[in-house]
């Protein structure tokens, strides 16, 4: 991988370089998925805890929408939708769930 997580962290990866671990996400590779959810998981949990009472369900929602995530990404196509679209779709389907 051309960047590390730790140079990455507190700046976006290029969006060739997120669709790659996507790529090898949707071929089942755990460590990519790992970057991914390392990437994104802090994100997403903002965007529950705006949406939800309280910060315990927040955490407990984003572990449940990455387990999704995981459990869909033989199914993710980077098109039309970028991975963060996907990944937020999810999101916003299991907090209207909720």
């Amino acid at each position: 991988m051309a960047h590390s997580f730790a140079e990455a962290r507190g700046r976006r990866l290029p969006v060739d370089e997120v669709t790659r671990l996507a790529w090898q996400a949707s071929r089942l590779d755990a460590d990519a998925f790992g970057d991914l959810y390392r990437l994104y998981s802090s994100d997403v949990l903002r965007y529950v805890c705006a949406r939800v009472s309280g910060r315990h369900e927040a955490e407990d929602l984003t572990n449940t929408i990455f387990e999704k995530a995981f459990a869909a990404m033989n199914r993710y196509q980077p098109s039309p939708a970028q991975f963060s679209t996907w990944l937020y779709t999810i999101a916003h389907n299991l907090v209207i769930d909720h």
